[in-house]
């Protein structure tokens, strides 16, 4: 069995709770001896690495994970997973006030305008450095920071991802 056809059968039984929360998070991973999608990412010591991109459900569960070079930015790397990725798929699935986590890298209109097409709320925090008067900065109401505090699934699915590597 593949991983799609696993994922479709574990959503077949209620994907509504599993698909309120989606979140979605990149990780840079080093990598000294590959060659394939190898980027030098000044942020990282210069090192040479691979971005690994995930998007999950409110359980950790990826549904979407895709590879690219590590010098890519993450906002740039979720516009590519909203055109043609695994959510598409499942878009008949999502009901409204379904929420899209995401932390402020990936605070663009462009990511806003899409979430919005796709019938989700995005609940990403503002990227304080773009804005110079502080009185325009948006804040997350109490409920919405309750909500955002869920987005700590993904890291937890990142750790638990990195710690099992060989």
């Amino acid at each position: 069995l593949s991983y799609v056809s696993l994922l479709n059968k574990y959503y077949k039984r209620s994907y509504n709770n599993k698909l309120k929360y989606v979140s979605t998070d990149t990780s840079f991973i080093p990598n000294k001896k590959g060659k394939d999608l190898i980027g030098y990412n000044k942020f990282y010591n210069r090192k040479n690495g691979t971005k690994i991109s995930l998007i999950t459900d409110s359980k950790g569960i990826p549904f979407n994970i895709k590879c690219y070079k590590g010098n890519i930015n993450d906002s740039k790397i979720l516009l590519n997973h909203l055109k043609n990725g695994n959510i598409v798929r499942i878009n008949h699935l999502i009901p409204y006030n379904n929420y899209f986590l995401a932390d402020p890298g990936y605070d663009t209109k462009l990511i806003r305008k899409q979430l919005n097409e796709m019938n989700y709320n995005p609940l990403i925090a503002q990227n304080k450095r773009n804005i110079k008067d502080p009185a325009k900065i948006i804040k997350f109401n109490d409920r919405e920071k309750k909500i955002y505090n869920k987005r700590l699934v993904i890291e937890r699915t990142f750790n638990r991802m990195k710690m099992n590597r060989k």
